[in-house]
């Protein structure tokens, strides 16, 4: 055999060999970023699937609470509007009680109100695992989460007049003396209840809206999760079978080389 062919075949060993072991690397590369980009999906999902679930109790617990808030403003409207058909005697009792129940009032739908917060809170730490993963390269839709969040802040807001309302009716139950002096502030009370048990029912449905957009975001993360782990799988399985064509493009040159040397073995 001519040096040059001896050194034209014992070059193609060894770089098909070079290019075997640099395919086989990319191939464990390929699968440790598939792995890595698999359990990332599922920890992003995860979180944000916890959090949701996480919100949709706290809106379910408000509601509850605001459920059993239109109870107690039903029942203070009713001993308001009867208080002057009681007697004398018997209205320094209902206007305690009145006032106790306008005070349980205002503490529940602040406890109502404490819950939304939090969900407020949740909300706002899904929106940045969303912005750092949008960032990573991840299409998660926001707009959804943003919706919640405007919601909720509606909400509050409408709670936290329903909790004034609930205050004012207690302190005016406070400040005001038995008999006739308090006549007079009973016709706004009446009045202020009613529209109390008007605004809770509204909380109530809107309640029930959010609870409701919740599961579909939900629902909607979950399949977004499954289509981005098709997505990571398929992307994988194409750099592999690729870089595997190209392995054996390697392994051809090494048997070329390989075959080239046995048949023309070296000059003695």
């Amino acid at each position: 055999m001519k040096r040059w062919d001896r050194l034209v075949s014992w070059c193609a060993i060894l770089l098909g060999f070079v290019g075997v072991v640099v395919c086989a690397a990319a191939i464990g590369t390929v699968c440790w970023t598939g792995s890595r980009l698999t359990q990332s999906n599922e920890r992003v999902f995860n979180r944000i699937d916890g959090s949701l679930t996480a919100v949709r109790d706290r809106v379910l617990d408000a509601k509850k609470r605001v459920q059993e808030s239109q109870i107690t403003t039903k029942d203070v409207g009713e001993r308001v509007r009867n208080w002057t058909q009681e007697k004398t005697s018997e209205r320094l009792a209902i206007r305690l009680e009145v006032e106790k129940k306008a005070g349980q009032l205002a503490d529940g739908l602040r406890q109502a109100d404490v819950w939304l917060e939090t969900s407020e809170g949740s909300i706002l730490g899904i929106q940045q695992v969303i912005e750092v993963s949008s960032e990573l390269g991840a299409r998660i839709d926001a707009e959804s989460v943003g919706a919640l969040l405007e919601k909720l802040g509606e909400l509050r807001r409408q709670l936290k007049q329903s909790t004034a309302t609930a205050d004012s009716i207690r302190e005016t139950m406070a400040k005001a003396a038995m008999g006739e002096q308090l006549n007079t502030e009973i016709a706004p009370v009446a009045q202020f209840a009613v529209r109390m048990v008007a605004t809770l029912a509204q909380i109530d449905t809107r309640l029930e809206q959010v609870a409701d957009r919740v599961s579909d975001t939900q629902t909607g993360g979950q399949n977004l999760k499954s289509k981005t782990h098709f997505y990571i799988i398929t992307a994988e399985t194409c750099a592999v079978l690729f870089i595997a064509w190209m392995a054996a493009g390697q392994v051809c040159m090494c048997r070329y080389g390989w075959a080239n040397q046995r048949h023309n073995p070296s000059e003695q």
